[in-house]
């Protein structure tokens, strides 16, 4: 699982301008490349965690590997642990590419849109639609 502090080092040390961009890079912030087994939570399910790789993370956005597609324009939360008997920060992305690989996977590219509100959905693993549909709502405006 990736911690929060794992993803305030990550996308701090992105975001750092030592950090050199290949010279086809068309991203507009550094990635730091990945391998890590994660969950995230699709907004239109009620407690579905799906199974993905975390290929690449930067200040902007995600690269997630993924077996089933996922909607462009959907949004999903990244749970990032805090540590034992503390509840998760959520992490809020917007699918903005989704493209199928060999072998039946998925490539897929979520970008920022912020870290949700402690208070925003007390339990990540459980919260409704209704749910998801405020928190939305509070990030976005």
């Amino acid at each position: 699982a990736l911690t929060y502090e794992q993803f305030a080092a990550v996308t701090a040390a992105a975001a750092d301008r030592g950090l050199q961009m290949h010279a086809d890079e068309r991203r507009n912030a550094a990635r730091v490349r990945l391998n890590v087994g994660v969950h995230v939570l699709p907004d239109s399910t009620r407690a579905e965690r799906v199974d993905v790789t975390l290929r690449d993370l930067s200040p902007r956005g995600v690269g997630l590997t993924a077996r089933r597609p996922m909607d462009v324009g959907r949004q999903f939360v990244l749970p990032l642990s805090r540590g034992r008997g503390q509840r998760p920060a959520l992490a809020l992305y917007t699918v903005v590419r989704c493209l199928p690989q060999t072998g039946g996977t998925y490539l897929v590219g979520g970008e920022y849109a912020g870290i949700l509100p402690d208070d925003a959905a007390a339990d990540h693993g459980t919260g409704d639609t209704d749910d998801v549909a405020r928190i939305r709502q509070s990030v976005l405006r």
